[in-house]
């Protein structure tokens, strides 16, 4: 498990970012941050079925005229 993470970015006009990763020994930093990014992956597939779902039950109910927007 990760005990540390850290991430610095040394200067804004540069694409560029630091990362450290400290573990307590069960996994490496490697392992930590992979099996991070995988969790982010997934999450960002379920939020988009909910989304597309959500999207498609709107268009089936009312379409795009309709929802909370309230117009003078």
């Amino acid at each position: 498990m990760a005990s540390l993470l850290i991430t610095t970015v040394p200067h804004p006009l540069f694409a560029n970012f630091e990362l450290r990763v400290q573990t307590d020994g069960e996994i490496t930093p490697k392992e930590a941050l992979v099996a991070c990014c995988k969790g982010i992956v997934s999450d960002l597939g379920q939020l988009s079925r909910e989304f597309t779902k959500e999207f498609e039950l709107r268009k089936m109910v009312g379409g795009e005229g309709s929802g909370n927007v309230i117009e003078k």
